[in-house]
């Protein structure tokens, strides 16, 4: 029997700041668990190249960026290497009194 991969919301963001490694957090059952990731592919999301950018430029802050996706595995200059699809992303939205 073959069975789908679960899609999972994360929170994206870069660590420091930092513009190289992306910083995958999710909480599952009151645990918290970090996993370092080497792309995201925004294709399933049919977002536009500016959507994209500002999704991106989210990344830089301390909330990072929800997204939805599948976890999948590649191989990058012989190095196992994991990324997110993302089908879906949702912005933190802040008020403004």
């Amino acid at each position: 029997m073959h069975v789908a991969p679960a899609i999972c919301i994360d929170r994206v963001r870069r660590p420091g700041g930092r513009p190289a490694d992306l910083q995958v957090s999710r909480q599952t059952l009151n645990t918290t668990t970090t996993a370092a990731i080497a792309a995201l592919d925004w294709a399933p999301s049919g977002l536009s190249a500016d959507e994209i950018a500002e999704c991106t430029q989210d990344l830089m802050t301390p909330s990072g960026l929800l997204i939805a996706g599948y976890r999948y595995n590649y191989t990058v200059n012989g190095t196992a290497a994991q990324g997110r699809t993302v089908t879906a992303a949702f912005q933190q939205i802040t008020l403004t009194p």
